[in-house]
């Protein structure tokens, strides 16, 4: 009878561990670049998208509070974008007022952006659920204001330490 009851207790054992592991183990989350997605979307699966903030196109609405910004390919320079319309772009809708103090449209550089959420079926965005972004560096932006010629791309800004930021703009509609 013992020892029905210790191989009963240990397959119950067993399963249960089972049951924890699997369901507390945190599912893969992909990176796609914002081309890739737009070629082959995947709706209703969460995932990664990593591009670059589309300078003019970030808003933010106050009631219900929501960010809604677009998002271009990082492989392509904005100034390509805005010149040639060249590349994708990805409309983004983040249903928080809580975002990264580095979010935020900035003339003349290239704000890097990485948005995790998903795309619903029939929905013409993606439904972000957090929002990384990624501003040079206080160094990288002392060597572009000085011209240096090491920084790669540097173009010597006449201004401040920090160029001043774009306005946000109101979300109109809904």
């Amino acid at each position: 009878m013992s020892r029905k009851l210790l191989v009963g207790t240990l397959l119950l054992s067993a399963g249960v561990l089972f049951l924890v592991f699997e369901f507390t183990t945190p599912r893969p989350v992909y990176a796609r670049s914002v081309s890739e997605f737009l070629a082959h979307p995947t709706p209703d699966q969460e995932l990664r998208i990593e591009g670059v903030l589309v300078h003019g196109s970030l808003c933010v609405r106050h009631e219900p509070c929501e960010y809604r910004f677009r998002m271009a390919d990082s492989r392509l320079s904005l100034r390509e974008v805005e010149a040639n319309g060249a590349g994708a772009q990805l409309s983004v809708h983040y249903p928080s007022c809580l975002i990264a103090d580095t979010f935020r449209d900035t003339p003349g550089l290239d704000v890097r952006v990485v948005v995790q959420g998903k795309q619903c079926k029939g929905c013409h965005f993606f439904e972000a659920s957090q929002v990384f972004a990624k501003m040079r560096g206080k160094y990288e932006m002392k060597e572009r204001r000085l011209g240096d010629a090491r920084a790669p791309g540097a173009v010597v800004i006449e201004q401040e330490e920090t160029p001043p930021l774009a306005p946000t703009h109101e979300c109109t509609g809904s």
